[in-house]
């Protein structure tokens, strides 16, 4: 049997899992082709909206307050849908009910909560960070999106930690971490801080502070590029076309120019001394 060959394939996997990459595959515009795929199946559906039909509570963010869209919640109202159907209908109801949700940008709460609890939650969120209600909700609750970057994102780690590429380690630990901060993803953002501790306490690697840098930059532009132009549909495709040649240019015409970083390296430290002749104290008479 022939082996597979990863390294024939490093190119485009990296690019994948680029800054990039992981930002695309964070956009929820992703999960509206997902959305194409109609994997409902209405009894069960209504059994886990059952509490929602009754209350009208929550409107949109119903999910995190019926207790019919958790994992274990779920499961509880799947399996009293109808008395007559067998055990495997249930499970393979709970799983369409699943994706279903997963595959939408509410997703699937981690665990149900009060009402009045995210109420508070939410502007607390919203006084004290620079986040409004829906980043609060977002970051109780996952998406299939969500789940495929993060997943990405510790391939990418795993791959560069057995190589021992600490560039690309901390290029892909600063992609995640912006991300994970952006989209309010906290699967990506645990896979961020364990990979950085296993980094350096038992790798014993200090991460390439410039790679970083230059990961967050161009990672931090694409997902500036994506809410400010916010196209749906197909014309999604033309957006990532237009995020990727942007970032592409910052990358190579200004983070990858290393005469321009030595000459802003230069005036800085021409600035610093000129300001410290500046304050320099005059001898006393």
């Amino acid at each position: 049997m022939k082996k597979f060959n990863f390294e024939k394939y490093k190119s485009k996997f990296s690019n994948l899992t680029s800054g990039f990459g992981i930002a695309t595959l964070s956009q929820d515009q992703l999960l509206s082709f997902i959305d194409k795929f109609d994997f409902k199946n209405k009894t069960y559906d209504q059994a886990m909206d059952a509490a929602y039909n009754i209350t009208k509570e929550g409107g949109g963010n119903h999910r995190l307050f019926d207790n019919g869209h958790d994992i274990f919640g779920a499961w509880e109202q799947v399996k009293g849908a109808s008395p007559d159907d067998e055990f495997m209908s249930e499970v393979m109801g709970y799983m369409k009910g699943l994706w279903n949700d997963l595959s939408t940008s509410k997703g699937l709460p981690f665990d149900t909560i009060e009402k009045d609890s995210y109420d508070k939650f939410a502007s607390w969120v919203t006084e004290n960070t620079p986040f409004d209600r829906e980043w609060a909700y977002d970051l109780l609750s996952f998406d299939a999106g969500e789940i495929l970057a993060s997943s990405l994102g510790v391939a990418a780690v795993v791959f560069a930690l057995k190589k021992d590429d600490i560039e690309k380690v901390s290029e892909t630990l600063g992609s995640l971490g912006i991300v994970s901060i952006a989209t309010a993803n906290p699967i990506m953002g645990f896979v961020t801080v364990f990979a950085f501790c296993y980094s350096y306490f038992i790798k014993k690697q200090q991460l390439d502070k410039k790679m970083a840098f230059k990961s967050i930059a161009t990672t931090g532009l694409s997902l500036s590029l994506f809410s400010l132009l916010g196209f749906t549909g197909f014309f999604f495709v033309l957006e990532i076309g237009i995020v990727f040649f942007a970032t592409k240019a910052l990358k190579n015409r200004v983070l990858d120019n290393e005469e321009l970083f030595q000459n802003i390296k230069e005036k800085w430290e021409k600035f610093r001394m000129d300001k410290g002749q500046e304050v320099e104290p005059k001898p006393a008479v």
